[in-house]
């Protein structure tokens, strides 16, 4: 048996959906020594529906954006962009922000 295994009981999951249909349940077993921790949680990391303590902070969703954006662009590029996005209502035109994401 793997030492930690991620549990989707669909019919839990689908009483979760019901209950609140923004979560997305996920619960999880962890096997250490003999001795099984579980903990589920109804939304996940970075939710915007969830909790307040379970939402990206702006630093958080930078250096999201900055590591995807960082296969196409220059890491100083992509946190650049980000930045600005986060920023985007002081842009009177969308091609500004357009042109800080092309390579």
């Amino acid at each position: 048996m793997p030492k930690m295994s991620v549990i989707v009981n669909e019919e839990d999951f689908a009483r979760s959906k019901r209950e609140d249909p923004r979560s997305y349940q996920m619960r999880i077993e962890i096997d250490a020594k003999g001795k099984i921790f579980r903990e589920k949680m109804p939304h996940l990391k970075g939710s915007t529906f969830g909790p307040e303590e379970l939402r990206n902070t702006d630093e958080e969703l930078i250096r999201k954006f900055a590591d995807n954006a960082s296969r196409i662009l220059p890491i100083e590029k992509a946190k650049q962009a980000a930045e600005s996005l986060l920023e985007m209502e002081k842009y009177e035109k969308v091609i500004e922000l357009v042109g800080l994401i092309r390579p």
